[in-house]
């Protein structure tokens, strides 16, 4: 019909389309409907090697050669609400002609052929990439926006959407032979195509944008895991994250760190207790417990000695930040050292007389060589045998 439209692609070639010049051919690179009077609407490569809309015969062109081996954005846009540019051609993002044609249009319906006519004549010869159709005449803004990214989520006027990421690069494709709209069902079926090799198959497309990119400046202290905590990003520099979602889309955040080092190495005295040092200079320091992160009472230099059984660590404030050490463990007290113990009969290998005030403790009894001869409950004695 005589709907409003857009029609979009990538496209990479060094063809010659310019007709009776050393052999050229329009190349085709989307064509639609049927071969009554302006009942097909094609974009292809054409005059000038640059891009042209034709309907029924008549079109428009632009002026940009596009057959330098790189890969170009191409786009038509059909407004039939404008009064004297109701065609529009766009290179790169950039509006390239306007006009108005001597056919109307009135697209009939018919399948949708990428990479050549509708007829099966003047095929593409060259890659093409993110084939969008629209049933909406986008505007200059919209096109300049969207024409270097892929598109995500599901505009609700983008009506066919293919992105050519099925496959295996130049590989072997055999079974890859349908081209997936993800803008809905109108899926595609690949017709003579060998599927192997570097040509005539699928291949490596245009390098999109992600559809989103940002940049977080950010201080942190002695470093951060990455967003995927596969890597612990621990200097000053620019660190990059990209998330894919479901839809396979991309976006990029851009992590600029200022990383603030303090040391958090802990060094220990061979004493009795032991005495444990922060190696951070100049700084302000609390001990604290790591079971609960209480603070440890009065304990605020930069060495510490427990008297207690626990797990401790230092809060060390220095250079902005305020940061822990590693937990370490402390084991040994309450373990009491008696002068003098009262056992008999000694000595035995049969009963032991327990005192009054080891019942009901655990007791173990343990030999020279280091052996556990007994570990239990003390009653009123302890059977050695």
């Amino acid at each position: 019909g005589n709907n409003p439209r857009t029609v979009e692609a990538w496209v990479r070639t060094n063809a010659n389309c310019v007709p009776g010049a050393s052999g050229g051919k329009q190349k085709v690179v989307v064509d639609m409907g049927s071969f009554s009077t302006g009942a097909r609407y094609t974009l292809n490569l054409l005059w000038a090697n640059s891009v042209r809309v034709e309907v029924g015969g008549s079109g428009l062109s632009g002026t940009s050669a596009v057959n330098d081996s790189l890969w170009h954005h191409i786009a038509a846009v059909y407004d039939p609400s404008s009064t004297n540019k109701k065609h529009r051609i766009y290179i790169d993002g950039v509006q390239e002609a306007s006009g108005n044609l001597s056919t109307a249009v009135n697209t009939g319906a018919g399948a949708l052929v990428i990479g050549r006519r509708i007829d099966g004549v003047n095929p593409f010869d060259g890659d093409i990439d993110e084939v969008r159709v629209w049933d909406v005449a986008l505007t200059d803004a919209d096109i300049y926006a969207h024409y270097n990214k892929e598109i995500c989520g599901n505009p609700t006027n983008l009506k066919a959407y293919y992105t050519f990421n099925q496959g295996n690069a130049n590989g072997g494709n055999s079974s890859n032979t349908t081209l997936t709209d993800q803008a809905g069902t109108n899926n595609g079926t690949l017709n003579n195509f060998s599927l192997s090799g570097s040509s005539s198959n699928w291949t490596i497309g245009r390098d999109m944008n992600p559809n989103y990119y940002d940049s977080i400046a950010m201080t942190v202290c002695n470093g951060m895991w990455s967003p995927d905590s596969t890597m612990y990003w621990d200097s000053t520099a620019v660190y990059t994250h990209t998330f894919t979602d479901m839809n396979g889309c991309d976006s990029v955040i851009s992590y600029d760190l200022l990383v603030r080092t303090v040391d958090t190495t802990l060094g220990t005295t061979l004493s009795d207790p032991p005495q444990f040092v922060s190696y951070a200079q100049g700084a302000s320091y609390q001990w604290v417990n790591c079971d609960d992160s209480s603070f440890v009472v009065g304990a605020t230099q930069q060495s510490f000695t427990p008297t207690s059984n626990g797990n401790y660590a230092v809060i060390i404030t220095a250079n902005g930040c305020t940061v822990w050490s590693r937990c370490f463990s402390v084991q040994g007290f309450g373990i009491e050292q008696l002068t003098q113990v009262l056992l008999y009969p000694n000595p035995t290998a049969g009963i032991l007389n327990v005192p009054l005030q080891w019942r009901g403790e655990n007791v173990e009894a343990i030999n020279l060589a280091g052996q556990v001869l007994l570990s239990e409950t003390a009653q009123d004695n302890l059977d050695l045998s």
